[in-house]
């Protein structure tokens, strides 16, 4: 699967609320996956001050050993609201979730 990211993010509330709604209608709700699932990953954010610090964990699915760790931190660009996490805490995911060495080979 190829991730496309052609989201701007430095959008107001407003606008986010608006995005989010629109996405919602494209979510699929139903399991169209039908190849073996040999890792898994797990993220997780932090917030400091200004900065936002990610971190993806990716693991072999059979035994759940751990493969890799990759995190980066990232300024904070959009203000706490709930339900609007995902522009707060995905732009500063995108880099791990992109740049794990099993992902490149």
């Amino acid at each position: 699967m190829e991730l496309v990211i052609d989201q701007q993010w430095d959008i107001d509330i407003e606008a986010a609320q608006a995005l989010q709604s629109s996405y919602a209608q494209r979510v699929i709700r139903w399991d169209a996956y039908k190849g073996g699932i040999k890792t898994v990953a797990g993220v997780d954010v932090a917030y400091g001050k200004q900065l936002v610090y990610a971190a993806a964990l990716v693991l072999d699915a059979g035994s759940l050993q751990a493969l890799e760790t990759v995190s980066a931190s990232d300024p904070v660009r959009f203000p706490y609201v709930p339900g609007l996490f995902s522009f707060r805490e995905l732009p500063a995911l995108f880099w791990p979730c992109l740049n794990y060495r099993s992902r490149r080979t």
